[in-house]
């Protein structure tokens, strides 16, 4: 197991939770979808410039992992690290340093954003302190 090293933060305790939380959600898409992961597919439309005021488009299929967190929120919402990070959350929230948002779960509209990202950088599903430190910076900003 990696030795744990902490990222100079303005809060420390959430800091930890979300590390926790980001832990044990790579075990859960670790569990669901292997590692590497074989993410749900979608199609997106691709568009290429092959030459100036020129452009084409197609229809590709690419995997999407933004589909496969979602698929496992309800699963990564019941966890202990999910309750620790919301607890967090609802602390800075009632002192004035975090923003409510309107859909109503405050953990859900800061973690999965940090999740997302860690997961769209393209780092293994083993914790990686860094990667998540790059990926909760944008919290405390």
């Amino acid at each position: 197991m990696p030795e744990k090293r902490f990222i100079a933060v303005a809060y420390p305790p959430l800091y930890r939770a979300m590390r926790a939380l980001v832990t044990d959600c790579l075990d859960v898409i670790r569990g669901k979808f292997g590692d590497p992961p074989k993410w749900p597919e979608a199609q997106f439309r691709e568009v290429t410039f092959p030459t100036p005021g020129a452009s084409n488009w197609a229809i590709v299929t690419r995997p999407y992992p933004t589909q496969g967190l979602t698929s496992v929120w309800p699963e990564v919402a019941s966890l202990p690290s999910f309750a620790a990070a919301k607890s967090e959350l609802k602390r800075l929230e009632d002192e004035g340093k975090a923003v409510g948002h309107s859909s109503g779960d405050l953990a859900g509209s800061y973690a999965f954003p940090v999740l997302q990202k860690y997961i769209e950088a393209g780092l293994p599903l083993i914790f990686q302190e860094e990667g998540f430190a790059r990926s909760y910076e944008e919290i405390e900003s």
